[in-house]
């Protein structure tokens, strides 16, 4: 099929907002658990003490069990910055926007890590997570629905922390899928809470036109079991492209000019798209990974926005 074909087969709006309603409703009405784990990240080393996270364990009921850092801020109330993965579903943990006393939360949903290791029975083939190609193979029932649900209950949890967080605001952002994800959460608490959304080298962006390049690759797996046109619609569910309609908040966006794993002309179509306060901050001969230009930039619209 070619590229300018795919497109005919994506979710219109109202698809995207009725599949958005539906994250945000399962977010209210699921049962969960939070548990303060008592772990460390870092114990008592390097002389971190307020920087030292709490290591919070959540459970959805029906769901594995996932992890978020917890920074609260020294002196509270704050806004809340929420921090989501790369598609490795590493756990970072991002101090910045802590040193600044802001109250942080780094996400990392769907039990891909944990404190005693990465769960290796999750990994699909070329050990790369299920959770992208899923979304089409699920028919918009998984993968980055639950993605998204599970970030939303772990906001949501953080908004409950009165004495550390001021609630119903929150501000995002991440790296690759960490981008992506940011936007689509953005979109997720968009008239709900989001004040501005931080996204570097995003994945999940103008998905017909990366063409199954670079990160993109792992699609083929769920092509190769749908009918191509039903793919395309389900798959277009996660692309920040059908969301953009909802930002209604400022927006930062990052682009490599030699970043190979998420091309940046599917980025610069993203940000074409959106009617809002943005930036494109457009990296000379910058490839594919996390960058100190972004951390001084995403401050920068904490700062003014959240």
């Amino acid at each position: 099929m070619e590229i300018s074909e795919r497109y005919k087969y994506y979710p219109d709006k109202n698809e995207i907002d009725a599949w958005v309603d539906k994250i945000w409703e399962a977010s209210e009405n699921v049962k969960y658990t939070a548990e303060d784990t008592g772990r460390s990240f870092f114990g008592d080393r390097f002389g971190m003490t307020y920087l030292n996270p709490a290591m919070i364990k959540f459970t959805i009921e029906g769901m594995d069990p996932f992890y978020c850092a917890w920074f609260a801020p020294i002196s509270g109330p704050r806004p809340l910055v929420a921090f989501v993965p790369g598609y490795g579903g590493e756990m970072v943990l991002t101090p910045s926007a802590s040193v600044q006393n802001y109250a942080v939360l780094s996400i990392c949903p769907m039990g891909y890590w944990t404190p005693d290791g990465v769960p290796h029975e999750k990994l699909e083939e070329n050990s790369d997570w299920p959770v992208f190609p899923d979304t089409a193979r699920s028919k918009g029932e998984k993968g980055y629905f639950e993605w998204l649900l599970q970030c939303a209950v772990a906001v949501k949890w953080a908004w409950k922390q009165t004495d550390a967080v001021i609630p119903n605001r929150v501000c995002f952002h991440g790296t690759s899928q960490g981008g992506g994800g940011s936007l689509l959460l953005a979109s997720v608490f968009s008239g709900r809470g989001t004040r501005c959304v931080m996204a570097d080298e995003p994945y999940l962006t103008d998905i017909p036109l990366a063409d199954f390049r670079g990160a993109y690759h792992i699609l083929k797996r769920a092509l190769k079991v749908m009918d191509e046109k039903e793919f395309w619609h389900y798959i277009g569910l996660c692309d920040t492209l059908n969301h953009a309609h909802r930002f209604n908040f400022p927006v930062l966006l990052t682009a490599g000019t030699k970043d190979d794993v998420c091309p940046p002309e599917t980025i610069k179509n993203l940000y074409g798209k959106i009617d809002a306060t943005k930036l494109l901050f457009e990296m000379k001969d910058r490839g594919h990974g996390y960058n100190r230009d972004f951390d001084r930039l995403m401050l920068s619209f904490v700062t003014m926005y959240a």
